[in-house]
């Protein structure tokens, strides 16, 4: 039977806490660990660590995958940090503002490279080899994913299916790819880890769409960032996406003009909430995520495991879409 979450990410976290890291040249390496060293709610590591140990695997033998993992989605983000000009990550100061942004690019080369580097002592070749074609084509759709939120950027016709194209890209397949390498380790067949991968990106296109939700109407000292910055940046969201199918032309044409200027202002802010709350886009979003949740949830129930299993799988999913941060 699966474990709590929270033992999940215990066991990766004292795993991290005794890895040693390389030390010189210290500029290189500070940034690294300073980035590792702020946590954040290490959901990746702990689902390749859940996935190994559901098909009868020891999940201490994926510790090193699940590192490769957590190491990769960090990569990402100290380039995502640096290509959004973001100041906060996890409440404290992204990479390249607390050192320079050379550092920080450097610094998230090297980690990705560190992330293969515990892929290669994994020991059973044909998994293995495995799990290096996963992580290779995730590796590749997560660019792909990023190239188009920037891209996004100056486009205000995004549409519905290209931002969950993006999404599903950028943040859902790495959730999925995470799930997979474990259960891979564990002994699972082609089909349970197919099901898997669909649950994983399910609930890796709710998490985003309520992380962007919660970007607006969350807590800045809860979700760890500036409140609000996605509108700061022009992100094309679900939440601007469906206010600009629902307005009327001349709320429509408001919107837009907002979202042409880069003005960084609480006024801005206020206009583009009003209109958000004039046609009920928090509500909107909600139902959508909770039809991601429903896909997820039907890829468990099909999926040849516990029983008991199951019903943790389900409410994961549930903790991860309903949370408040």
């Amino acid at each position: 039977m699966l474990k709590s979450p929270e033992i999940y990410r215990q066991m990766f976290e004292q795993y991290l806490s005794t890895y040693e890291w390389m030390n010189t040249p210290d500029r290189l390496y500070e940034p690294l660990k300073y980035f590792m060293s702020l946590g954040g709610k290490r959901i990746r590591p702990s689902f390749t660590l859940m996935g190994c140990e559901m098909f009868g695997g020891n999940c201490k033998d994926a510790l090193s995958a699940s590192m490769s993992v957590e190491l990769f989605h960090n990569f990402s983000l100290i380039h995502d940090d640096i290509m959004d000009k973001a100041r906060l990550r996890r409440g404290k100061s992204t990479v390249h503002v607390k050192y320079n942004p050379n550092q920080a690019i450097l610094s998230g080369d090297v980690m990705l490279i560190l992330a293969y580097k515990h892929l290669e002592t994994l020991e059973d070749f044909h998994k293995q080899k495995k799990i290096f074609t996963i992580f290779n084509q995730t590796a590749q759709e997560v660019c792909e994913g990023q190239q188009l939120d920037i891209d996004f950027e100056e486009n205000l016709e995004v549409t519905q299916a290209e931002y969950i194209t993006m999404i599903t890209n950028k943040t859902a397949v790495l959730l999925g790819a995470a799930l997979v390498i474990g259960a891979i380790l564990g002994g699972a067949n082609d089909q349970q880890t197919g099901l898997l991968k669909e649950y994983g990106i399910n609930i890796g296109i709710a998490f985003q769409i309520k992380d962007d939700l919660l970007d607006v109407f969350g807590a800045s000292d809860k979700t760890g960032k500036i409140q609000s910055g996605d509108i700061f940046q022009n992100k094309k969201t679900l939440l601007y996406i469906l206010a600009r199918e629902k307005c009327n032309s001349e709320d429509r044409r408001h919107l837009l003009q907002l979202y042409r200027t880069m003005e960084r202002s609480e006024d801005k802010i206020n206009k583009v909430l009003s209109i958000f709350n004039k046609y009920q886009i928090r509500q909107e979003v909600e139902q959508v995520i909770s039809q991601y949740l429903s896909r997820a949830l039907e890829a468990i129930e099909l999926l040849e495991i516990d029983a008991e299993d199951k019903k943790y799988l389900d409410q994961l999913a549930y903790l991860m879409v309903r949370r408040n941060h």
